[in-house]
């Protein structure tokens, strides 16, 4: 039985990313990626370059998955690194 995560709270997204679950990773993107792109391309103007920061975020994500240690919300840690990456 395939687990329901759109209605998972970021919190078990996090343990479940943790535990290598890669739906709990498409889930996450899911959820963020538009807000995120929206937020990066408002400081940089360029379609292409906003796509590959957020590849780039996305893919330390989960090579990290294990060492990430979140002590806001999701969404504030996520929003914190594409402004890091931005600049």
């Amino acid at each position: 039985m395939a687990l329901n995560l759109k209605n998972s709270t970021d919190e078990q997204l996090l343990v479940f990313l943790k535990e290598n679950n890669e739906l709990a990773f498409d889930e996450i993107y899911n959820r963020y990626w538009a807000s995120l792109f929206n937020q990066a391309y408002k400081r940089l103007g360029n379609k292409e370059t906003t796509e590959e920061l957020l590849q780039d975020l996305f893919t330390k994500l989960w090579i990290n998955r294990h060492q990430i240690t979140v002590t806001s919300s999701l969404g504030a840690y996520l929003a914190g690194s594409v402004k890091y990456l931005v600049l």
